[in-house]
């Protein structure tokens, strides 16, 4: 093999070593990637192929201690993985972090405190790996992360790697893999300094075979340091000797987290058995900095834009094409978590006749309510499509909330490309069902323009048969004190559009003073389509007016509504008014002032909503502006 190329730049590789365009920029000025991938490319004029036909399995710390390193070379060598490299290497606190950076930003302090307790207990063994691969395949990483199985345990099926090792823990979970070619080079630059690195490419160019070597390492690590079964009541246990008077497991555990280096190796195994089974691992809201494509991206190849491909409206139960908001789907992944993402896009028109119509500062920006619209619309649409609930089937949503990260973007008369990321946060099962999901728990990350991160968005839903519905419905109904067919009384007349910065009338929808719900079953978007009760976004839009009338008259027009909290009790009755009550409340994040709406019928709650209100800072970009 000549020595004597043009190297390709670190930039130029990554266009083949990842779909991600945000991971593209990120790492084109990461030193570790730089650092390995200068390398490759010096040394072989085919480094955008050898990248993708090399993958690296890190066997933790816990999965030494826990003894599953011999069975997981044991399953790479049977999968037909030629294992080229191997080295025991101690990570130290910055390497771990280093590894999980674009990640651990939603990671819990317990669990950045238990990782450090991981690294503690022994060397990794970190196996370089390889196949050869023909034209069309995916790359030897994204083959790998997916085989070696989710992080939930529950997730996991047999012939995964995780699957077949001894763990049934989240944290836990013995292995970890590097997902695309470019995320592979730069774990090489944070295992390996560059004289151990190159020989490590040396390897992998010859094919090296370190079978063996890979085997002997496993048995001397999993000698020296092999501990007790995981088993997370064991461990509570052998806590109670190092608890003070007064304290819980949990409070033990912290406590002892706090100070790793003062632990002997079995403490410290203990410490990170419990914790693993009792601690939370991740805080309650937001997403990874960087998100991995996984392997639908790589198998589809194209790269058709996401929004050319049509939608029918059918999947997101409206009937104007006008109040269809979603219009393309992705193929779905599986991220490191297990979860499923579903990539959805959609284009956002200022000239919307309710979301567009604005006075004061919400003028010109986002509505939060537009993209709320368009998370639901696309939720459902994902349920259809991925969890097959069947066409004809009721969605009843039970919390829904949403917020910018600040101010809401700025938006100009020109249509607004976005995609949303729905993530499958927890995935439901009817009671005594035949196991089909039939709800979901679900987060949403809504992208402009560069992959702009515009708000994020959570909710909780079900789906169930017509039949089943009507008799929920009726059951409802009764509880509620109606019988038959519901018959909506006439709407009560609206307050002045100007009073909650609306210009045109039939958009005002609380009563004069905010006392009341105008129910309009002939408005053309809050009635989309037919519906037997008051529909969940008509309360949102209440909400957000009533809360504007906490403000003073004089200064209201400065305030727009950043963000939206809302927990739906009961269905609202069409024949019955819905009474609203309306008190300042402690501003959520991100707003400066907040504001409690509590919507009833009869002094029956049917959904209490937190509205959060902000003065916008002067100036601003549109989303995708430079």
């Amino acid at each position: 093999m000549s020595r004597e190329h043009t190297p390709p730049t670190p930039a130029g590789l990554l266009g083949s070593w990842t779909r991600s365009p945000d991971k593209a920029e990120i790492f084109a000025r990461d030193t570790w990637y730089l650092e390995a991938s200068e390398q490759l490319a010096g040394r072989t004029a085919d480094a955008a192929a050898e990248g993708a036909r090399t993958a690296v399995l890190l066997i933790k710390p816990d999965g030494v201690c826990a003894g599953a390193a011999p069975a997981a070379v044991d399953w790479l060598l049977e999968a037909g993985y030629t294992i080229h490299d191997a080295a025991a290497a101690r990570l130290g606190r910055n390497d771990i972090r280093a590894l999980w950076l674009h990640q651990w930003n939603i990671a819990s302090p317990e669990r950045r405190g238990l990782a450090d307790v991981i690294r503690s207990l022994s060397p990794s063994l970190v196996l370089v790996l390889g196949r050869d691969r023909v034209e069309g395949d995916v790359p030897t990483s994204v083959e790998l992360t997916a085989a070696k199985g989710p992080t939930d345990p529950a997730k996991r099926v047999p012939g995964e790697l995780r699957h077949a090792l001894p763990t049934d823990s989240y944290l836990l979970n013995f292995v970890h893999t590097p997902d695309e070619p470019a995320d592979v080079l730069r774990e090489l630059g944070i295992y390996f300094d560059t004289a151990r690195r190159a020989q490590t490419i040396e390897r992998i160019l010859s094919r090296h075979d370190s079978a063996d070597v890979a085997r002997t390492l496993a048995a001397e690590l999993t000698e020296k340091h092999h501990m007790p079964t995981i088993n997370v009541e064991n461990s509570r246990i052998a806590l109670i000797a190092r608890s003070r008077h007064g304290e819980t497991t949990e409070d033990t555990t912290r406590r002892l987290l706090a100070s790793p280096a003062d632990l002997d190796p079995l403490t410290a195994w203990h410490v990170l058995v419990a914790g693993a089974g009792t601690l939370p691992m991740r805080t309650p809201h937001g997403d990874v900095t960087l998100a991995n494509p996984g392997a639908a991206a790589w198998q589809s190849g194209a790269t058709e834009p996401l929004h050319t491909r049509a939608l029918d409206r059918r999947l997101v139960h409206r009937r104007s094409r006008a109040e269809t908001f979603v219009s393309t789907m992705a193929e779905p992944r599986r991220d490191d978590q297990g979860r499923l993402v579903v990539p959805v896009g959609a284009q956002v028109a200022r000239a919307h006749p309710v979301h567009g119509d604005h006075l004061g500062a919400q003028s010109g920006r986002l509505d939060l309510l537009q993209l709320m619209e368009t998370c639901r619309q696309g939720a459902i649409a994902s349920a259809h499509v991925n969890y097959g609930a069947p066409l004809g089937h009721a969605f009843i949503v039970r919390r829904f909330s949403g917020a910018f990260d600040g101010d809401a973007p700025l938006h100009s008369g020109h249509p607004l490309e976005v995609t949303i990321d729905i993530v499958s946060e927890r995935e439901r099962s009817a009671p005594g069902g035949d196991g089909s999901v039939t709800g979901l728990d679900v987060d949403f990350a809504v992208f402009g323009p560069e992959r702009t991160r515009l708000a994020t968005f959570s909710g909780s839903y079900t789906w169930l048969s017509q039949a089943d519905y009507q008799a929920l419905r009726t059951a409802a109904r009764e509880s509620a004190g109606f019988a038959g067919e519901p018959v909506a009384l006439p709407p009560c007349a609206p307050i002045a559009a100007e009073e909650i910065l609306r210009e045109v009338a039939a958009n005002a929808v609380i009563s004069p003073g905010g006392r009341q719900l105008v129910v309009d079953p002939a408005h053309p978007v809050h009635f989309d389509h037919s519906l037997d009760h008051v529909p969940g976004m008509l309360q949102l839009e209440g909400s957000r007016q009533a809360a504007l009338l906490t403000v003073l008259e004089g200064e209201r027009e400065q305030w727009h509504m950043t963000s939206i909290d809302a927990d739906f009790r009961g269905f609202g009755e069409l024949e019955s008014r819905v009474e609203i009550e309306t008190a300042s409340q402690d501003a959520p994040p991100g707003a400066t002032l907040g504001a409690r709406v509590l919507l009833r019928q009869h002094g029956r709650l049917i959904s209490d909503v937190l509205v959060g209100l902000r003065r916008p800072e002067i100036g601003g970009t549109e989303p995708g502006s430079r």
